[in-house]
């Protein structure tokens, strides 16, 4: 794989006929990412003014084709196929998720569970290498939440905490994070995270 702020271009190298293809042709102003699914690539691009990213798939022969309607309010940055489940990381309407998607034909995305986003500010897929794990691997953090690694069940939807990071004389009951959204000049509401100090109450301005 190979981008710049202006392209991409993704190969894949078959092993059988030991010739190596580009897996999405390059052009201008498009970007692509993709993973592999074992008969099926899944990748996500702003192809077709999909601007915040679409998920879409091909078999190893085939062409791109759309896997879901291309939703505005979902921001799609990186994506992980397992032997099940596609596992997607981005953002909707400015809060941080994650994303799983069952891979048949009726299937349709699924939030991860994770709580109040009003203190996340990341929340990331984590090095998942095995392809039929039984559980996803993300990371979360943010003014309130030291970076944490938490494991997902596939099978029951568990969330399990494997790792917080150490973050010395932090209080996080000594804080209050909220969540506005505030009108910009050109009308869009923007979602605007606010940390304060518990006890200090807000001036009003937002």
């Amino acid at each position: 794989h190979s981008a710049s702020e202006r392209r991409s271009k993704v190969w894949v190298y078959d092993g059988d006929s030991e010739r190596i293809e580009a897996l999405f042709e390059p052009s201008r102003d498009v970007l692509f990412v993709a993973d592999d699914g074992g008969d099926t690539f899944y990748g996500l691009t702003n192809a077709d003014g999909a601007l915040n990213f679409k998920l879409v798939r091909r078999r190893a022969s085939g062409t791109w084709q759309d896997v879901l309607p291309y939703n505005p309010e979902n921001y799609m940055l990186d994506v992980d196929v397992f032997a099940t489940v596609v596992a997607i990381s981005g953002y909707h309407a400015g809060l941080p998720v994650v994303w799983t998607l069952q891979r048949s034909p009726s299937a349709h995305l699924q939030r991860v569970p994770i709580g109040s986003s009003a203190g996340f500010a990341g929340l990331h897929l984590g090095h998942n290498f095995v392809y039929d794990a039984p559980f996803l691997r993300f990371t979360l953090e943010g003014a309130l939440v030291p970076e944490m690694t938490l494991d997902y069940s596939l099978s029951d939807g568990s969330i399990r905490r494997k790792k917080t990071a150490h973050v010395p004389g932090f209080r996080a009951d000594g804080f209050v994070a909220e969540r506005f959204d505030v009108q910009a000049r050109d009308g869009v509401r923007v979602p605007v995270s606010v940390l304060r100090r518990r006890g200090a109450e807000p001036t009003g301005l937002l």
